[in-house]
């Protein structure tokens, strides 16, 4: 998968200006799009393991993906810089600050938040990561449902909660 000739164009040119602005693309996106705190200490933006499978990460395990998760934990974002795919389809990302599980709670975690939508997701290989020390999910969906962020899935709890 690729991103269109103009889309590329506007992605190398957002990559020089964070990088000299933030140091790297990673901190960029850490900061401003994740509301991350800064990375402290690291040599590199691709020191951090970025294999997906790692289960050496100091990080808890991930909460119940059909409840509310912590917005600094993890985030679905929309892609500033999509691949090129056919009209009506949407390119999404999971952002998560430790390796997401497996297969199955990726599943859960988006059907929990793209109520009515079709999907379809992958972890691209390290090699092909270009922002390496942020674990994170491609996402292509489509449909008319929408897509729900955690405050909108928190409310939704409440709603449900209440009408019982």
């Amino acid at each position: 998968m690729a991103r269109s000739e103009a889309v590329q164009e506007a992605y190398q040119r957002a990559i020089k200006r964070r990088t000299k602005k933030y140091g790297s693309p990673d901190e960029y996106i850490r900061q401003r799009v994740l509301h991350w705190p800064p990375m402290e200490n690291v040599s590199s933006p691709s020191s951090p393991s970025t294999d997906s499978d790692d289960s050496s990460s100091s990080g808890s395990p991930p909460p119940s993906p059909t409840e509310p998760v912590d917005p600094l934990e993890f985030a679905l974002k929309k892609n500033e810089f999509p691949y090129s795919v056919e009209s009506g389809i949407e390119h999404w990302l999971i952002w998560s600050k430790n390796p997401l599980p497996d297969e199955d709670w990726i599943r859960r975690y988006l059907e929990e938040r793209l109520p009515g939508r079709e999907y379809l997701f992958f972890i691209n290989p390290p090699e092909l990561r270009s922002v390496p020390s942020i674990h994170h999910v491609q996402v292509f969906t489509k449909g008319y449902g929408e897509v729900l962020d955690e405050e909108d899935l928190e409310a939704k709890k409440d709603e449900d909660k209440a009408s019982r």
